[in-house]
């Protein structure tokens, strides 16, 4: 969430350099229903195979010491501690850089101001092998308990998962180079968090293009869309279905933000809040039981 801005404000001003800052744009968004629950486990192990191209694989170790905050503090009977934190690095190749040469090279904003920086000194090592074997496991052999049964999901990847995301990422990367390469230009701007596309273009043609893409699918990426839950600002007709249609006045939603429709300026989406409700992002039950079994 936090690079939409700047690529928002990135393409403005990319259409401003082309003398296309008045241009009518045309904003399209769709939503992969169940992504995770979809994605094919075997493709996405073939992907991280090609990833993973070094034979050997390191994790660094150090600690960040930092001592407690006092200021403000007027109580002599309480005891301030220091704060520990615990951080891992994992490359193919340590040996371009030493320990204080690595913490000097990041960027100020990753810095801690009077914080000491322990080196862990020798790293862990870890076979290719070793982690396509514990990453197949991670995807396959996911189980879940229901009563006193356990079953073990064969379609989709672990929703929760602290790799989910990163994986659902790269799998609709690829999915995005081989579809959608058209968009890859400066008059279109296509953005996605996890599963939500976003496509804004001077160009109609493109979107209309993107809209049928997506809307016939993709069985290889366990790619599907619903109609009825995508919009787009202009009038469009995919598979005999009408895509939903936002009037040219209104601000267009994604995420929990509304872009404005000629600048590009972002406001913060409270209809969910006002309405007192919670907005799930989840498929239904009958669906995510079937993967299971």
């Amino acid at each position: 969430m936090s690079g939409i801005f700047d690529r928002l404000q990135g393409f403005r001003s990319t259409l401003l350099n082309l003398g296309l800052a008045s241009s009518k744009l045309y904003f399209v968004k769709v939503d992969v229903q169940g992504a995770f629950d979809n994605i094919p486990q075997a493709a996405v192990q073939q992907l991280i195979a090609g990833l993973l191209s070094e034979d050997h694989y390191y994790i660094k170790r150090h600690t960040e010491f930092k001592p407690p905050d006092t200021y403000g503090a007027h109580n002599a009977d309480v005891i301030f501690k220091p704060t520990r934190k615990f951080c891992s690095e994992a490359a193919a190749d340590f040996s371009a850089a030493t320990f204080i040469k690595a913490i000097a090279a990041r960027p100020p904003q990753s810095r801690r101001h009077n914080t000491v920086y322990v080196d862990g000194v020798v790293p862990d090592t870890h076979r290719r092998s070793y982690i396509l074997e514990l990453l197949s496991e991670h995807i396959g052999a996911n189980v879940v308990r229901i009563g006193k049964k356990f079953y073990r999901q064969k379609k989709g990847i672990p929703q929760g998962s602290v790799l989910s995301s990163l994986l659902c990422n790269l799998f609709y990367g690829g999915f995005e180079a081989e579809h959608l390469g058209f968009l890859q230009e400066e008059r279109s701007l296509l953005m996605r968090l996890i599963d939500d596309f976003l496509l804004i273009t001077t160009d109609k043609k493109k979107a209309t293009r993107f809209l049928q893409i997506m809307h016939d699918g993709s069985p290889e990426h366990g790619i599907c869309i619903k109609p009825e839950k995508s919009l787009a600002n202009f009038g469009a007709k995919i598979n005999r279905h009408t895509v939903p249609e936002l009037a040219s006045g209104k601000t267009f939603p994604y995420c929990g933000i509304l872009l404005d429709q000629k600048n590009l300026n972002i406001l913060k989406d409270y209809s969910s809040s006002r309405a007192g409700g919670t907005c799930w992002h989840s498929t239904s039950l009958r669906h995510e039981i079937t993967n299971w079994l």
